[in-house]
């Protein structure tokens, strides 16, 4: 789909790359989460702070879908990295999904 604007654009991907994070489709999470830095690395109209966020968001997602199999130290240590970035935009929605995870461990 094609967008005019191009915060909708970034808005759609956005919650696209969290439906499939949500559905455990991982194949094509990573496909997506490619393909969306290679779209904010092109496109000339995103400011350097939001291209800066949104990949700090896809570099999160991505190292939350290798932690499905690892220790509580590194989950802890992801956890403590999203608490302290400065830019991400959806933070919280990202410490929930550190915190499902932490539950899964106990």
């Amino acid at each position: 789909m094609e967008y005019s604007d191009v915060v909708y654009t970034l808005s759609a991907k956005q919650l696209l790359v969290r439906t499939y994070f949500e559905l455990g489709e991982i194949l094509a999470l990573d496909s997506l989460i490619d393909s969306f830095k290679i779209f904010l690395r092109r496109n000339k109209l995103i400011s350097k702070s939001h291209k800066r966020e949104y990949l700090n968001f896809l570099n999160f997602v991505k190292n939350l879908t290798i932690l499905r199999a690892a220790d509580n130290r590194k989950i802890a240590k992801l956890r403590a990295r999203i608490e302290t970035a400065s830019s991400i935009t959806p933070k919280k929605w990202l410490l929930e999904k550190i915190d499902a995870l932490s539950n899964l461990r106990r």
